[in-house]
């Protein structure tokens, strides 16, 4: 009859085993060796070779001849993209369909297989959608397939696609939770191990970088309350077959800590833009009676912007526009018309349009107007604006997407690019 295993070993399985789960490694990264084992953890050779027998069989790492203990499992291959962007960007001429618009056409060039969804809510057919389900997988109410670049047929799962967000606040929040934490602590336990429940907080839902468990702990550590059982294996499973290892968010910065290591990101520097709109209306002499139309109160960029203006011309009239669009200028426009300033910098081209066509309807004396991204509105309108390299963001955004389809695992970068003045009028 085999010896009953010690506390002292069935916490040791533990440990390595939270060390595999929550450790950030990927497929193929290097394990302790049997000897490391044995001299961090007080044990024998026989213990930790015993324990290390155990997990690759269980099929969490593997063994090598004549090089080591290594985490098992194949990476991942990445076979396209998933382009994610918010409803706006369905709006013709906004900055989201824009930027569509030329990734879209790269990505075909290039002959990079991608997939177009949309995200967030919408008005159709009488109802109004919102995606309640995973919006980086396919198949939710609020995403839709929109073109394939080469044919053939698609990645057999999402996670075989390279996320590229725009405005997806849902789905960011999605993959950063599945890929900076590691689950929720299950604390039903009533095996009566209560003198041990401090040591194993179990977190084995959110396991990293496409590791699968293919087997179970034994019978007698399950029952203490140590390893995952079978619930959680699934949880594991399903968590590393639906979220890839990276994503890219576009035009916005990547989130902080845990999951900042996975996300990229390409986005504007919004403080000097708006700076940079300050400096153009004062060397035209516009040095008070000046204002600014922001965007939502809540909106980083826009918050940046107007910091940036507000840097150099502090007297300025702040108003706060609801949205980003046309009619949100118009509705700003009586205020700031009535104000009697001198030049608004206006922080997108669709506010700065609101303002001029509520002037051009009323008969009213347009202030100087500078906008911001270069839309192609400011073109037909001929606004100074202060634009968002538009070429240089695509051919950023592709070039991550090829590293990344390549395989490479190096972690997340932030890239901030410069905006430049438009001078129109």
């Amino acid at each position: 009859m085999p010896r009953t295993r010690s506390d002292k070993v069935i916490e040791l399985k533990h440990k390595l085993l939270r060390r595999i789960q929550e450790g950030f490694f990927r497929p193929g990264d290097r394990f302790l060796s049997i000897r490391a084992i044995t001299e961090r953890f007080e044990v024998s050779y026989q213990t930790a070779h015993r324990l290390i027998a155990e997990l690759c069989q269980e099929g969490w790492i593997e063994r090598r001849p004549c090089s080591g203990t290594y985490i098992a499992g194949q990476r991942i291959k990445l076979e396209g993209v998933r382009l994610l962007f918010h409803e706006r960007a369905r709006r013709e001429g906004s900055f989201g369909a824009r930027l569509l618009a030329q990734l879209q056409a790269r990505l075909t060039e290039e002959g990079i297989w991608f997939e177009t969804a949309f995200a967030g809510e919408r008005e159709g057919n009488g109802v109004h959608h919102r995606s309640t389900e995973s919006p980086l997988g396919a198949g939710t109410q609020a995403t839709e397939r929109a073109k394939e670049s080469r044919p053939g047929s698609a990645p057999a799962t999402a996670a075989r696609l390279y996320p590229v967000m725009w405005e997806c606040r849902e789905a960011l929040s999605l993959f950063s939770a599945g890929r900076a934490t590691a689950g929720i602590r299950d604390e039903d336990q009533s095996d009566g191990s209560a003198g041990m429940q401090a040591v194993h907080q179990r977190e084995h839902q959110g396991v990293r970088h496409g590791m699968q468990s293919r087997g179970r702990t034994s019978a007698q550590e399950r029952d203490a309350g140590y390893g995952p059982n079978a619930a959680e294996i699934a949880a594991v499973a399903a968590t590393t077959q639906t979220l890839p290892e990276y994503a890219l968010l576009l035009h916005d910065l990547g989130p902080s800590g845990l999951a900042g290591t996975f996300v990229d990101s390409i986005s504007t520097d919004d403080f000097s833009g708006g700076l940079c709109a300050a400096e153009i209306m004062r060397m035209r002499g516009h040095t008070s009676r000046t204002a600014v139309l922001a965007g939502p109160r809540k909106d980083y960029r826009s918050i940046r912007r107007v910091e940036g203006f507000m840097s150099l011309l502090p007297e300025s009239h702040e108003v706060w526009a609801d949205g980003w669009f046309l009619e949100d200028g118009l509705r700003a426009a009586p205020l700031l018309v009535s104000g009697n300033h001198s030049a608004i910098f206006c922080c997108n081209d669709r506010l700065a349009e609101g303002i001029l066509r509520y002037c051009a309807a009323t008969a009213q004396r347009c202030p100087y107007l500078i906008g911001f991204d270069d839309a192609p509105v400011a073109e037909e309108l001929c606004l100074t604006t202060i634009a968002i390299p538009w070429d240089e963001m695509v051919e950023s955004a592709l070039a991550v997407v090829r590293k990344r389809l390549r395989g490479e695992t190096s972690t997340a970068a932030r890239q901030i690019l410069a905006p430049r003045p438009v001078i129109r009028m």
